[in-house]
């Protein structure tokens, strides 16, 4: 990195990081407001809970709120070049506002990689440990269902998970012929996993063929052949924004059991590569500024063009992510779609802020 580099990028990472703790401190604070009362009431108002609330809810937040608050440190940054003529120095040293942006990369390589980290590794873990704490706060009812799965050509019903997984309570196994039609119940207290193998406990076996009357056995245990594993049914029990890159492959691996659609889960993996690139994109939206602050059109007007790709962005991203998990749209073109578009109106608005400025014509005199 050249000095001129260092020095941009020291600029943006001290305005990204103001802007990223205020909006936290606010989006925290909004979250608390709505969910204070609900925390203190479960946790019998144990103070504390509001400070583990918080540190819990922080990665979700740090990685929601990158991406904006890269454009709004970038759009900074560019003032702040501008209020003390910097900007005009540099171009007049001879450097393009395509090399005044690209100076910035490496800033936003290392942002791109700690939102990559902070979303693939903490996020998770801090999502499923707050889905996990709630739940436990909360008064459970007998017939509570903790997840519904499918295993193979059978549907599962469990109850309560503990031991990490290795433990199962109320379990309900629903078995399907080829066709679909139900025609066997296994209900058992509990299930468990013991050297590689699961066994139901105290089972209620109900058969129903058609022609005959139904038949129930009671069987104090059996072993039940099953693709479900521990690890599994943890990661089938939360939702896909808790699960690491890592932990999506495995559930994938699986494709014989699920709590959800396959498509769901590969487009939350697509989905964890291409997030963590929009802080690349979304600078070189905060270009179009610069042409305002170069008296061509006006700092709001042209800051306008940013917000208005950043905007289009969102809005893309939200409805491809919803269609891709409905099945209507294929997962990686969910999700890489709204990362070329912003790309495609990242380049455009350096293209054209990089454009020669209009020029009188020669031996005419301004105001003639």
């Amino acid at each position: 990195m050249s000095i001129l580099s260092r020095y941009l990028s020291r600029i943006f990472i001290g305005q990204l990081l103001m802007i990223m703790f205020c909006a936290m401190a606010l989006l925290q604070l909004f979250d608390l407001m709505s969910n204070a009362d609900d925390l203190l009431r479960d946790m019998k108002g144990q103070s504390h809970v509001l400070l583990r609330y918080t540190l819990l809810r922080l990665p979700d937040l740090i990685t929601f709120i990158t991406p904006f608050s890269v454009l709004l440190a970038a759009l900074m940054a560019f003032g702040r070049l501008h209020r003390h003529s910097e900007l005009v120095a540099m171009q007049a040293a001879g450097r393009s506002v395509t090399q005044i942006v690209l100076m910035l990369l490496p800033a936003l390589l290392a942002v791109s990689f700690l939102h990559f980290l902070v979303s693939d590794q903490l996020t998770p873990r801090t999502n499923r440990a707050l889905a996990d704490w709630l739940a436990a706060s909360e008064t459970r009812k007998s017939n509570d269902v903790a997840l519904w799965l499918r295993d193979g050509d059978h549907l599962v019903s469990i109850g309560k998970i503990e031991d990490d997984g290795r433990r199962l309570e109320d379990v309900v196994i629903f078995k399907r012929t080829e066709s679909g039609s139900l025609n066997a119940q296994t209900k058992a207290k509990n299930a468990q996993f013991d050297r590689g193998a699961w066994w139901l406990n105290e089972v209620s076996d109900l058969t129903a063929i058609p022609g005959t009357s139904p038949s129930e056995a009671q069987i104090s245990r059996q072993p039940w052949h099953t693709g479900v594993q521990p690890g599994l049914v943890q990661d089938l029990a939360v939702a896909p924004n808790a699960l690491s890159i890592a932990r999506l492959k495995r559930v994938l691996d699986h494709p014989e059991v699920g709590s959800r659609p396959m498509h769901v889960y590969e487009t939350w993996l697509h989905k964890s590569f291409s997030q963590p690139l929009v802080s690349i994109f979304m600078a070189a939206l905060a270009a179009a500024s610069v042409r305002g602050l170069q008296r061509q059109g006006g700092v709001v007007t042209n800051a306008l063009v940013g917000f208005g790709g950043a905007f289009l962005y969102f809005v893309a991203d939200g409805v491809l992510q919803a269609l891709g998990e409905a099945g209507s749209v294929r997962p990686a073109l969910a999700a890489w779609l709204p990362l070329v578009l912003l790309a495609s109106i990242a380049t455009a608005v350096v293209t054209w802020v990089a454009a020669p400025r209009g020029r009188r014509k020669p031996g005419v005199m301004p105001g003639t």
